[in-house]
């Protein structure tokens, strides 16, 4: 899975999977299982950690980060990631972070039945093993149509069929969860905040497409 974002400055985040070889995202000589920051030539980004890390990387130790999304106030970077069969991530991504995979785990199957301690930046938010979310999509909502959402985070998952909102308290800790659309419109690929202040959800099932969602009276 893989997503890509623009900052306000010509420059683009891309999240990179693992590409069913877990142990290379832990091999930072290579960009997999890692958020990639490029300018619009491909060059890596001048503020990018380096180091040992390859130039393009800016945050490694991921698996299936299909959720990317930049907050226009604050500027923050969030990610959602798979993790082992259940266990799916919420990150808030910093330069030079390594999230654990597949070393750390909050989930089951490919990698350890328990989280591992280690140098490894922990999820801000986890969901449990069962069900498993599989989280697809990212977005914060900063529009006017939904004021007592702005600010929040929307995710999908492909497991549940649901779109789910993520709650954030002032300090930007998690304060809850809610399921927005649970099991009516399929497997939610995409979420997007519209010019509009609305949500768009994209599906991919045989007859799904791109659902609106407006505020009501």
């Amino acid at each position: 899975g893989s997503r890509i974002r623009f900052d306000g400055f010509g420059n683009m985040s891309i999240s990179v999977g693992d590409h069913n070889e877990p142990a290379m995202s832990q091999d930072t000589t290579n960009t997999l299982g890692s958020i990639i920051r490029v300018t619009s030539s491909g060059a890596a980004v001048d503020g990018n950690p380096g180091g040992s890390l390859d130039p393009a990387i800016l945050a490694y130790g991921l698996k299936n980060p299909q959720g990317l999304t930049i907050d226009p106030a604050t500027g923050t970077l969030w990610a959602t990631d798979h993790g082992g069969t259940g266990g799916g991530e919420l990150n808030r991504i910093e330069a030079g972070g390594n999230y654990g995979w597949p070393t750390r785990t909050f989930g089951i199957g490919e990698g350890p039945r328990a989280a591992e301690d280690g140098d490894f930046i922990d999820p801000v938010f986890t969901w449990g093993v069962a069900p498993t979310v599989a989280l697809s999509g990212l977005e914060v909502y900063s529009g006017d149509e939904f004021p007592n959402w702005q600010g929040d985070l929307f995710t999908g998952s492909l497991v549940q069929a649901a779109l789910i909102r993520v709650m954030l308290g002032d300090d930007g800790a998690i304060v809850g969860t809610e399921y927005i659309l649970d099991g009516d419109i399929g497997r939610v690929r995409e979420v997007r905040q519209g010019p509009d202040g609305r949500l768009y959800v994209l599906n991919d099932e045989p007859d799904g497409g791109i659902f609106r969602i407006d505020p009501v009276d």
